[in-house]
């Protein structure tokens, strides 16, 4: 633990860490969300399968194009514009009535983090030295997948207590929160 306290005085990396914590559990409180909002819906495990599909189609259709808009583009620009537009779409989930509106949202989803990934691997080596690159990476997969973790459980607990439409408020909430906290940082 003592070699990831130099990133964590580090603001630029404590920045994009801390958006990437944020905005990642919301996003997987709301998948589970989701999930269960299009089986409550549908009643069928066939439309699970379409649903997770309809997250992986933009991974196939933008991958190859990712890196390149993330080289030509501000990337901290392409995180903050995805986080927002993420916020606006999870919020629009619980108006909307039918499946096929939610797998056209969950894809919109899918979209946004195509792009926030790659641009935050892609800003890392402009925010830590070459000799913490390594560390940054590690504490970055280290929290995802701790997150991966934490997050379903908590969307699953948030959604037997309140029901869906507040696990999509609060994801919409974390989306805004990482946009703020990439905002007020002072990227150089």
């Amino acid at each position: 633990m003592n070699r990831f306290l130099p990133l964590l005085r580090n603001p630029g990396f404590r920045a994009v860490w801390g958006a990437a914590v944020v905005s990642g559990l919301g996003d997987r409180i709301a998948t589970i969300a989701l999930y269960l909002l299009i089986f409550d819906l549908t009643g069928s495990p066939v439309d699970l399968g379409i649903l997770a599909a309809t997250q992986i189609v933009p991974a196939i259709l933008l991958g190859p194009i990712t890196g390149l808009v993330c080289d030509r583009t501000s990337r901290k620009g392409i995180m903050v514009t995805s986080d927002l537009a993420s916020a606006v779409v999870v919020a629009t989930i619980p108006l909307v009535q039918t499946a096929g509106q939610i797998y056209l949202l969950a894809a919109l989803l899918g979209c946004g983090r195509q792009f926030t990934g790659p641009a935050r691997m892609a800003l890392l080596p402009d925010v830590v030295g070459k000799d913490q690159l390594g560390s940054a990476n590690s504490l970055l997969m280290l929290t995802r997948n701790r997150v991966l973790l934490v997050g379903p459980a908590v969307g699953g607990a948030l959604v037997a207590w309140r029901g869906t439409d507040p696990a999509f408020w609060l994801d919409a909430a974390t989306f805004v929160t990482s946009a703020a906290i990439l905002t007020l940082w002072r990227y150089q």
